[in-house]
């Protein structure tokens, strides 16, 4: 885990958002963060995978609906769905982090439900 003052100058912290006071963190960069992690995901290599993907659990469980504009849910959900899919090089860590991550998407994007769905997530959820 990230110690608090990194969570707190998360680019998807709430207490970066123009409402509260602070200056927002341009939409561009949160999308090179996004774009980042989602190769991370997909380049296959356990290590990179598991920091990308606690990373993510950290974005996703501060982040709100409307911070979350600047990338695609549908391009997350099939990386992440992608990681439970590769059986081979899947350990049980990425694999529940995946799962975190997908909850945390879930909650903090409600209309990524049919995202997560059409990338085939739930074969591999009710397998885990």
């Amino acid at each position: 885990h990230l110690p608090r003052q990194a969570a707190l100058e998360s680019p998807f912290s709430p207490s970066l958002s123009a409402s509260a006071g602070q200056p927002q963190v341009p939409a561009g960069l949160r999308a090179a963060i996004m774009e980042r992690l989602i190769l991370q995901l997909r380049s296959g290599e356990k290590t990179g995978q598991l920091l990308a993907l606690s990373e993510l659990c950290e974005i996703l469980s501060l982040a709100t609906e409307d911070l979350l504009h600047s990338f695609s849910p549908r391009e997350l959900a099939r990386a992440l769905v992608g990681v439970l899919h590769d059986d081979e090089k899947t350990t049980p860590d990425i694999k529940l982090m995946s799962i975190r991550c997908l909850n945390n998407l879930l909650a903090a994007v409600p209309v990524s439900a049919a995202p997560v769905a059409f990338a085939d997530a739930i074969r591999p959820l009710c397998e885990s």
